[in-house]
């Protein structure tokens, strides 16, 4: 696969994901509260994860789904990663904005934000749908054309891509979001480097759970 097939790819990936979720077939006036329309986004990644399965056993990929084991090593590595990740996030962020934030490192823990249907969304079922299609697919199909670290840094900048939320911005009438888009940029880089040296996406989806769990907490 090369770059551009990928990237046609993943602009499938945000047109599905965007034509299924909710707030483009209801009104804001119809929603009586929040947690209700975090059920909408859960139940809404449920359906996006059903059709990415269905299309991929379609093609006859069901090597994607597959999770090999590796040295515990990296399970241990990819669970620090991930958390450390939001606190370096402070180093970026004064890269981006050449500013030091007021509140750097005043980190504050929520655990009552894990209670939210969005959380549970955020936390347990993006990290796999993501890391299965970024890592275990499209990576792993770029390898096989490119040096491997053309190959992750082209995957992470589709994985920032879609955090960019173009499609929102166009469906929306929104600001496309560059600031998490650079985050993810660096995220998506260490998520490819770990999962291709592990051998296994196993570490990846580790880093991506603890990575979205602490940002949801801290």
């Amino acid at each position: 696969m090369n770059f551009l097939k990928a990237f046609l790819f993943t602009i499938l990936y945000c047109l599905i994901q965007e034509l299924i979720w909710p707030w483009h077939y209801i009104s804001f006036d119809d929603i009586d509260s929040v947690n209700t329309l975090d059920i909408y986004s859960l139940v809404s990644e449920c359906i996006f994860a059903c059709i990415l399965i269905i299309l991929f056993i379609s093609i006859k990929r069901k090597d994607v789904f597959e999770f090999k084991k590796t040295a515990p090593k990296f399970y241990i590595l990819g669970i620090l990663l991930g958390i450390g990740f939001v606190f370096f996030q402070s180093v970026l962020d004064f890269l981006y904005y050449f500013e030091i934030a007021p509140d750097l490192y005043n980190y504050k823990l929520a655990p009552e934000e894990l209670k939210s249907f969005d959380a549970l969304r955020s936390i347990l079922l993006v990290p796999f749908i993501e890391e299965l299609f970024f890592r275990n697919y499209l990576q792993r199909e770029l390898i096989q054309k490119y040096k491997p670290c053309l190959a992750i840094f082209f995957t992470s900048l589709l994985f920032a891509y879609i955090h960019l939320q173009v499609e929102v911005a166009i469906f929306d009438n929104t600001s496309i979001n560059w600031h998490h888009g650079y985050i993810t940029l660096f995220g998506g880089y260490i998520l490819g480097v770990l999962s291709y040296k592990s051998k296994s996406i196993i570490p990846s989806i580790l880093l991506h759970i603890f990575w979205n769990l602490t940002v949801t907490i801290v």
